[in-house]
């Protein structure tokens, strides 16, 4: 399993031709949380499967939590901090294309933070049962950017307007944002509609150009 800058990863479909498609996983789990699922959604694309570097729930997680199960807004950042360094190595790697977000979960939260602070770095995000890295705090400017967010409709690890409020940040900043809530709960929809749904919006947004955003990071006003 190499090391990439600090993350461990498992690479598959090293040499293939489309766009990378960078996966970070849920709390508690580990890389192994998207065998299978991940070449289902993106058959022809290099998939780079990260473990996340904290331990929690006796496996592993991208940011902590706070004992009332709200963010801890620091290793949030702290995480953000580490996973763009990680992004910035891997488009050096695969030929200067930039990837693909998707995110499960505490992978899905610290994806929508990472692509509202870094999105200049990747060519949109995927994000599965996520919720607002920061609700009351308005995004920057990202134009174009595609963003796909799937919501389940009897989640019990989410409010019921969680989705809905990630959605509605992403596009007051511009984004191209497309959102499902589907008949499931906070895992994998049963019915196989989050494949689905994601390889299709994929193959969407690899007809259209990549869409060009610069640096910006919003103001925190949350308190932590």
């Amino acid at each position: 399993m190499p090391e990439i800058a600090g993350f461990y990863c498992e690479i598959d479909n090293p040499d293939a031709s489309g766009v990378p498609l960078l996966l970070l996983h849920g709390s508690g789990q580990d890389e192994n949380a998207w065998s299978g699922i991940a070449q289902d959604i993106a058959l022809d694309a290099p998939l780079i499967r990260v473990r996340g570097n904290i331990v929690w729930e006796g496996k592993y997680a991208f940011f902590r939590r706070k004992p009332d199960r709200g963010l801890d807004q620091a290793d949030l950042a702290r995480s953000v901090g580490e996973l763009t360094f990680l992004v910035e190595q891997l488009t050096g790697m695969f030929g200067a294309r930039k990837p693909v977000l998707a995110g499960y979960s505490n992978g899905a939260i610290v994806c929508a933070a990472l692509a509202r602070d870094a999105g200049h770095l990747t060519r949109g995000a995927i994000l599965m049962r996520a919720m607002s890295p920061e609700p009351a705090v308005p995004f920057p400017s990202m134009a174009g950017y595609p963003v796909l967010i799937l919501s389940g409709a009897t989640d019990n690890r989410r409010a019921p307007q969680d989705g809905e409020t990630l959605a509605r940040q992403f596009r007051e900043a511009g984004a191209d944002v497309t959102h499902h809530l589907l008949p499931c709960g906070h895992g994998w929809d049963e019915n196989g509609r989050d494949v689905a749904t994601s390889r299709q919006w994929l193959r969407d947004i690899m007809s259209i150009p990549s869409p060009s955003l610069t640096t910006g990071t919003a103001t925190n006003t949350m308190p932590s």
